[in-house]
């Protein structure tokens, strides 16, 4: 801890009007540096400040984790969506850096683009709100303008900053140590167990805490380890949304958190026995179990991968509706981004082949790949006659492994998941989508074969991707299908 000469000089440079010479040197009872020693351990002082000059309001809930970090060396916080977590991790981090003086704060996710654009972004925010209040004081307080990924208060001894938790290496977070160091991790889950142990070799002070905050999207890895039968002093806070007071008092008085029709809505898209419904709503970590053909947690990180729009390589995949209840799904692939997934429903053979020539036309491709079965077949007929290359997909068709998987929409499905697994995918935000994957499951035969087993409710748009996958792993001739990079076999000849 600075003595009190010490805090006076840092205090001389936070405030260069009130001079640096010995007669002008800051004093306690000047009113601006007086102000900001009284947040000094006093993490209510500087919440009334925040509420009373910066217009921030916490919830319940929220309230809960800003104290809860100043009084436990680590709080775990998994939660549903929109209930604020980003936002409060943001209030957290500006609050230790001014409550703790002096202090390192840091905040850390999968990659540093991820950590600017959430929980620091909502630090800079409210950063730039203090330093206005600060502004308005008599003598003002100047508080320094902050860069983009750092807010230095003393250069190298007082500030926050952002570092990317999955694009270095985890040792070199080894350089962040401080009597008075706050770790802020977001999306917890995806940062990785050998970063998350780098930080713990940092947390070796007193005053050292941790934040980790997220969507509990997968049960394994150290946010999911943590929390089970946690040891005295990590305290780990649970929030649902059903607990937002959108959702309580029915309307929306708090601007962004969710609401009852958000989850209604989640309810009837997803169902209550989802992984969607289990993490995005309750905040629990997903039940889906070791049959998951696409688990949830890959899913959601094929959601943010980083692909090009690849137009040398589209392929279209088209499931054509066969009841009254399913939609026609054309789902177009371009590179390893599913650039576009049409949904359309209540359309007879020649609306759906129109939509088809539609989209093979704005993406100047020619060829497509069609599910045959069914009134699909006539489509492919109309598709042809009007010169389109058309590729017919039989899900029951043989495999070319035999000895590993039941069909070939087993085989597809499998290089699919590797696919994603493997990080090559960029899918869509996309209801339907996620909701065909994540009811996907898989068994094997008596005789050790894999199969899909299909949900209750037919995977229009899960089939559509899976259509488009393999027609574009197609060869020219339309006579090899390739499983991908790294899978199972390479290119296999028909």
């Amino acid at each position: 801890m600075p003595s009190q000469e010490e805090l006076r000089e840092q205090l001389a440079t936070l405030a260069p009007t009130a001079g640096v010479g010995r007669e002008d040197e800051p004093r306690l009872s000047d009113g601006p540096a007086r102000l900001f020693l009284t947040f000094r351990d006093r993490p209510d002082v500087f919440l009334r400040f925040l509420r009373q000059r910066c217009k921030v309001k916490l919830w319940s809930r929220q309230e809960e984790i800003f104290y809860a970090t100043f009084e436990s060396p680590e709080v775990y916080v998994r939660s549903g969506n929109a209930v604020g977590k980003t936002y409060v991790a943001g209030v957290v981090g500006l609050s230790f850096l001014f409550v703790r003086q002096p202090s390192k704060v840091v905040y850390i996710a999968t990659k540093i683009e991820q950590t600017k654009r959430q929980a620091w972004a909502e630090f800079l925010r409210l950063y730039q709100r203090v330093r206005q209040a600060f502004l308005l004081l008599r003598p003002p307080l100047h508080l320094p303008e902050p860069r983009a990924q750092s807010v230095d208060l003393v250069p190298g001894q007082w500030f926050a900053t952002v570092w990317g938790g999955a694009d270095a290496d985890p040792e070199a977070f080894q350089g962040f140590h401080a009597e008075h160091l706050l770790v802020v991790i977001d999306e917890a889950s995806g940062v990785s167990d050998a970063v998350r142990a780098a930080i713990g070799r940092c947390l070796t002070s007193s005053g050292s805490r941790l934040l980790a905050i997220g969507n509990p999207v997968r049960r394994s890895g150290w946010f999911y380890e943590d929390q089970q039968d946690p040891p005295p002093f990590r305290r780990v806070i649970h929030v649902s949304a059903l607990e937002s007071p959108n959702v309580v008092e029915g309307r929306e008085r708090i601007p962004g958190l969710a609401t009852a029709a958000w989850v209604e809505r989640m309810r009837l898209e997803y169902g209550e026995n989802s992984p969607q419904w289990q993490v995005g709503v309750l905040g629990e970590f997903p039940e889906e179990g070791e049959a998951a053909l696409f688990p949830y947690a890959a899913v959601q990180e094929a959601l943010r991968v980083e692909a090009r729009l690849d137009r040398s390589r589209v392929a279209v995949g088209v499931d054509v509706a066969r009841y009254g209840t399913d939609s026609t799904v054309i789902c177009v692939l371009a590179g390893d981004v599913v650039a576009e997934l049409r949904e359309l429903r209540g359309l007879d053979t020649m609306s759906v082949v129109g939509a088809v020539v539609d989209t093979l036309r704005r993406w100047e491709a020619r060829r497509c790949a069609v599910d045959g079965t069914g009134i699909g077949a006539g489509v492919i007929d109309r598709l042809r006659e009007q010169g389109f290359w058309v590729e017919e997909w039989n899900s029951a068709s043989a495999p070319r492994d035999r000895t590993r998987f039941a069909n070939l929409k087993a085989e597809v499905a499998w290089s699919l998941r590797e696919r994603i697994l493997s990080g090559k995918l960029r899918l869509v935000e996309h209801a339907s989508l996620l909701r065909d994957l994540a009811a996907w499951r898989y068994e094997f035969t008596s005789g050790g074969q894999l199969r899909v087993v299909d949900p209750p409710r037919s995977p229009d748009a899960g089939d559509a991707l899976l259509i488009a996958h393999w027609l574009q792993g197609l060869g020219r001739e339309g006579r090899t299908w390739a499983l991908g990079e790294g899978t199972l076999a390479g290119r296999l000849e028909w």
